[in-house]
């Protein structure tokens, strides 16, 4: 595993991939106008929380949690699970080379992994929201942990099978404006 305590630019991009700045604007009965919740929340929480609002149930072992308890409760207060839930995110560049990113967000810490170059970065999101400045180097247990639970979620070496691609199939793809 590699670590650096600065960022270059490749892994910039790399970190900048994973981040997710999402805004969900939601409106009904039983929802307050003007509630911000600050709780990092995921795409996978979609589902349970429309479930929900009509009154049905997730089936057993969907990702994702009913939202509706946070925009019910004290503005800036957020149930446990929700604030120490961890949240996983990938991201693939092209389809030329395998190089699926992965992420994992916990609290305050976003750890991001290449599993082509094996590099780490840790950001403090509290301190450095647009993720500039790795901390891998300050916080060696953050890092072993978040690591260790992106390992056990997606697995640290899940990518598809090595395609070689001939020149006529490359610009095959690049006409289709694939590459």
């Amino acid at each position: 595993m590699a670590t650096s305590s600065s960022t270059t630019a490749g892994s910039a991009t790399r970190a900048r991939s994973t981040r997710s700045c999402s805004t969900w604007i939601v409106r009904g009965r039983g929802v307050p106008a003007g509630v911000r919740v600050k709780t990092p929340v995921s795409l996978v929480d979609v589902a349970p929380t429309l479930i929900a609002a009509v009154g049905g149930a997730p089936p057993p072992g969907v990702d994702g949690l009913d939202l509706a308890p946070l925009w019910r409760s004290t503005p800036g207060v957020g149930d446990e699970r929700y604030a120490r839930r961890m949240l996983f995110a990938e991201a693939s560049h092209n389809i030329v080379v395998a190089d699926q990113v992965r992420a994992v967000r916990r609290g305050r810490y976003k750890l991001v992994y290449d599993p082509i170059t094996d590099e780490v970065q840790l950001f403090d999101l509290e301190t450095d929201p647009r993720e500039l400045h790795d901390v891998s180097d300050r916080h060696p247990e953050v890092v072993a942990q978040l690591l260790e639970a992106l390992h056990a979620k997606i697995g640290a070496t899940r990518t598809g099978p090595h395609v070689e691609l001939d020149a006529e199939e490359t610009e095959r793809l690049r006409a289709l404006g694939y590459l």
